[in-house]
């Protein structure tokens, strides 16, 4: 965990793993073979686990100390609640509505746009993109 963010960055490894979130959604999606679809879960180790680190080791480097706790804590009730149950929700209405396929195409979407904003963001500053590493 820490020796791969003092390598490469926690900016590059939260792109890593928003483009694991992506796939995996994709794939998950694409599935009818059920193996196929349980052999897709090996990426839920890269795309939550290792992003749930990475965002409170991000967290805690970008944000002024006197805000860490703060910063903790929104990411917490965004992240882990607000984030989880509207998705839920609104995944659901999407299966009544349209079936089941549909709501991992539009999570592989929603994935992959935070890629392309959030990597911009990395892209134009060094103190993100470096967040974390050693120099």
């Amino acid at each position: 965990g820490d020796k791969l963010l003092r390598k490469i960055g926690a900016g590059r490894i939260l792109l890593l793993c928003a483009a694991a979130i992506s796939l995996r959604m994709l794939l998950i999606g694409i599935s009818t073979n059920v193996t196929f679809t349980l052999a897709t879960q090996l990426l839920h180790g890269l795309s939550m686990v290792v992003m749930n680190f990475t965002m409170a080791k991000f967290v805690n480097v970008i944000v002024p100390d006197e805000l860490k706790s703060s910063g903790q804590m929104l990411v917490s009730v965004v992240g882990f609640g607000i984030a989880r149950a509207a998705g839920a929700w609104i995944s659901g209405l999407m299966v009544d509505a349209v079936g089941m396929r549909t709501p991992f195409f539009v999570s592989a979407v929603i994935a992959a746009a935070g890629l392309i904003v959030f990597g911009f963001m990395i892209l134009r500053s060094p103190e993100l993109r470096n967040a974390g590493k050693e120099a």
